[in-house]
C-alpha cells in the first residue's frame, strides 16, 4: 500500500531519479497544487509545499469523456 508522501524541502537533492519514495520519517505531507483558496501561483500544478497531514484532504477527479 502506498504511503502519503512526507515532505523534506531538500529531498529531491538526493533522491532517486525515477520514481523517488519520499523521506522516511517527517511530520508534514507533500501538496501539489492548490485548492478554492490558493492563489494562482499555488494553483500551477507544479507548485510542491507542505502542510500537517490533519490539513491535507482529497479531491476526486474524473476523466473528461
Amino acid at each position: 500500500m502506498p504511503r502519503p508522501d512526507r515532505y523534506d524541502p531538500a529531498y529531491y537533492a538526493r533522491s532517486p531519479r525515477v520514481d523517488p519514495p519520499g523521506p522516511e520519517i517527517g511530520k508534514h505531507r507533500v501538496i501539489r497544487g492548490g485548492g478554492w483558496h490558493s492563489g494562482p501561483y499555488c494553483n500551477r500544478v507544479d507548485f510542491r509545499n507542505a502542510l500537517p497531514a490533519n490539513w491535507v484532504g482529497f479531491r476526486v477527479a474524473k476523466d473528461a469523456s
